[in-house]
């Protein structure tokens, strides 16, 4: 695979989901593995996939038993479900400019 150019924030967030595809991502791993301070991604992954209906995440909602305080908590799993062609030519297009369809002025 040729190395993927990333030119904003919505086809870096489309991006880390790629490549993720396997194991799917959370806010926690985008942060700690990936970029520290892209604290918009959750933001940027939904904006994307509210503009582009062929867009398919799963959310996957994992519970835990905190160690600190022994609360049952959760956290969200994203993993993609669309074919890979689509999401690298997603991506493609995000480097182009993202055009969102819900904050058009021709609503």
């Amino acid at each position: 695979m040729s190395k993927v150019e990333i030119k904003n924030d919505w086809a870096k967030a489309i991006y880390i989901l790629y490549l993720n595809k396997m194991s799917g991502i959370s806010m926690a791993k985008v942060l700690s593995n990936h970029e520290p301070s892209f604290y918009k991604w959750q933001t940027r992954l939904s904006e994307v996939e509210r503009a582009n209906p062929k867009l398919r995440i799963s959310r996957t909602r994992v519970h835990y038993k905190s160690k600190m305080d022994g609360k049952s908590k959760n956290y969200i799993k994203y993993t993609p479900l669309s074919p890979d062609p689509y999401i690298l030519k997603l991506i493609n297009e995000l480097n182009e400019g993202f055009k969102s369809k819900t904050n058009s002025p021709n609503k």
